[in-house]
């Protein structure tokens, strides 16, 4: 086969000489999905699938991570364009941030990084909130429906 160099084709005869069957000598029937399911075990698998209509969605959470985070990059920027977009301003910044010493910076390194815990920490406690709530809707749900069936009887 190796000094063999000619294309092949899907038609072409096998190594051992044997032709393949030509595409008109297969028959082709078509059989749909439900000929090959019982109606019995087909009216079982739909059940099956059908969401169950009498459970709620549960309500989405708030993302309060996200809102608070986002809140705090918007207010940088927009800290950061007012300092960039007034000349007087972005000297008079430029001339306090080289005026530093360095035991300045370290303090206002160690500021930056008290705030950033302590956004990391507010976030940490709306989340924990809302995530208390979310967990507690099904327990109030219960207690609705337990007061509804009894003063219905």
């Amino acid at each position: 086969m190796a000094d063999d160099t000619r294309p092949t084709t899907p038609f072409d005869p096998a190594p051992d000489g044997t032709q393949p069957p030509a595409a008109s000598e297969t028959p082709v029937t078509e059989t749909s999905v439900t000929e090959l399911i019982p109606p019995a075990e087909a009216a079982a698998r739909d059940v099956r699938l059908a969401p169950a209509a009498s459970a709620p969605l549960p309500r989405p959470r708030v993302r309060w991570g996200a809102i608070i985070w986002g809140l705090v990059f918007a207010a940088v920027a927009a800290g950061v364009l007012w300092i960039l977009l007034d000349p007087a301003m972005r000297d008079a910044v430029s001339a306090w941030w080289f005026a530093l010493s360095p035991g300045s910076m370290l303090l206002a390194a160690l500021v930056v990084l008290g705030a950033v815990l302590l956004i990391a920490g507010v976030a940490g406690l709306a989340r924990r909130a809302s995530r208390a709530r979310h967990d507690e809707e099904p327990q109030i749900d219960q207690v609705r429906r337990h007061h509804q069936r009894s003063f219905q009887s």
